[in-house]
């Protein structure tokens, strides 16, 4: 087995936090208020934009109901049927931009917690 400084990596994963951090305000900063009108027909989408409203965390609340009607859209079972088309209505770059978030999150976070236990193992 190497032995590798897990200092470097961390710088590594550091940066790419932050990057993710700003990248995804930015994105959602611009473009939140026009995803949501393209889903204004999911019941879901309204209630999460009357409910939490238009400050910071109420905006990231209205993000991850964004994400997750984009990513997910048959988890709202209980509360609504999305049918595709409704989310097929948002824009292919709209829909990449989310999804590359999502997926750049959970990369994030998943090579945060492999730099943990390579530290702690």
């Amino acid at each position: 087995m190497f032995d590798f400084d897990s200092r470097w990596l961390s710088v590594a994963v550091s940066v790419a936090l932050i990057v993710h951090a700003a990248a995804s305000y930015i994105f959602y900063r611009k473009y939140l208020e026009v995803i949501e009108e393209f889903l204004s027909d999911i019941e879901l989408v309204k209630k999460h934009r009357d409910a939490y409203g238009n400050h910071f965390l109420g905006r990231r609340m209205r993000e991850i109901a964004i994400v997750f009607v984009i990513m997910v859209p048959g988890m709202y079972k209980r509360q609504e049927v999305i049918p595709m088309w409704k989310v097929r209505r948002v824009p292919a770059a709209l829909r990449f931009g989310v999804k590359f978030h999502f997926y750049s999150s959970v990369t994030v976070v998943s090579s945060m917690a492999l730099l943990y236990y390579a530290q702690h193992a």
